[in-house]
């Protein structure tokens, strides 16, 4: 699966997957002390949207998810939504580093990884509005090793691959968890991962990554179409080691209520939210102690 953030800015998987961000980035804040942000795969940025392809946009199509979001009764969505939709105003779709550069504290500093050099440039000059703010072209999960342990004692960490190479990416993504487990246990790390062939997922996730994962890992899957249909993508999960307190419970009004919202057919709705632990607190806590 070929995903571009261009080109699907603003679809239901971005949508799921910023929400989930900015949740974690608003409970991380409660305390005074600094967050360190790493994002492995910032690309540019932003994105400009387009108003017709906006206007008749379905949840997989660039700006669905949005379209889908913004068209609801503010005052019926949870708060997490609602943050959502007052930070993505105007005619440019706010990426995840954008999304972050904007709630940055004065205590807190991001660090925004590209490889494309040309997309970089945009990166740059979007970090550069923000003085706690920093550009790299470069491998953002190689360079991992390097950047960990952060220098504020917690770390909040997006891993967002564009799986265009998916064995590839999936064994530089097992590197860079090892990484960071290694080097900073307690950073909060979220792994977005399509879901396309759910057979192919649970085999990835559970042969895979599950016995790299020595610390609580909670998984939140999003799925406005059904497991096996044939569209491009049938959902948008993420992995969340290191889960804040509040997570769990905020993310079943939050993804509950976008799988409503933007199920493409009613019978999916109520089967389109799934959260569970992947590694539970006594599971880590007892691989944590093996693994030492």
């Amino acid at each position: 699966m070929k995903y571009a953030h261009e080109f699907h800015a603003g679809n239901f998987a971005d949508t799921h997957k910023h929400v989930a961000l900015l949740a974690l980035l608003q409970d991380l804040q409660h305390k005074p002390g600094g967050i360190q942000y790493l994002d492995t795969h910032a690309s540019s940025g932003s994105y400009g949207l387009n108003a017709t392809r906006l206007a008749a946009a379905q949840p997989g199509d660039a700006g669905g998810g949005l379209v889908a979001v913004r068209g609801a009764k503010a005052a019926a969505l949870p708060d997490e939504l609602q943050l959502y939709v007052k930070l993505q105003q105007g005619h440019r779709y706010q990426g995840s580093a954008a999304l972050v550069c904007q709630q940055l504290r004065p205590q807190d500093r991001a660090l925004l990884f590209e490889v494309v050099p040309e997309t970089y440039r945009k990166l740059r000059q979007l970090a550069a509005e923000f003085p706690g703010a920093r550009a790299e072209c470069g491998d953002g999960l190689q360079a991992l090793r390097a950047w960990l342990p952060a220098r504020q004692r917690r770390a909040l960490i997006l891993i967002d691959p564009p799986y265009e190479d998916i064995t590839n990416e999936r064994a530089a993504i097992e590197q860079g968890l090892r990484s960071i487990l290694e080097r900073q246990p307690t950073a909060v790390t979220a792994l977005w991962y399509p879901i396309k062939r759910a057979a192919d997922t649970e085999r990835w996730l559970h042969s895979r990554l599950r016995p790299l994962l020595t610390r609580p890992t909670l998984r939140l899957e999003l799925c406005p179409y059904r497991t096996d249909s044939r569209a491009g993508l049938n959902g948008s999960g993420l992995l969340i080691i290191n889960p804040t307190f509040h997570l769990q419970q905020r993310a079943h009004l939050w993804q509950g209520t976008l799988a409503h919202l933007l199920a493409a057919e009613p019978a999916v709705a109520a089967a389109g939210s799934r959260i569970q632990w992947l590694v539970d607190e006594s599971t880590s806590a007892h691989a944590a102690t093996r693994n030492k």
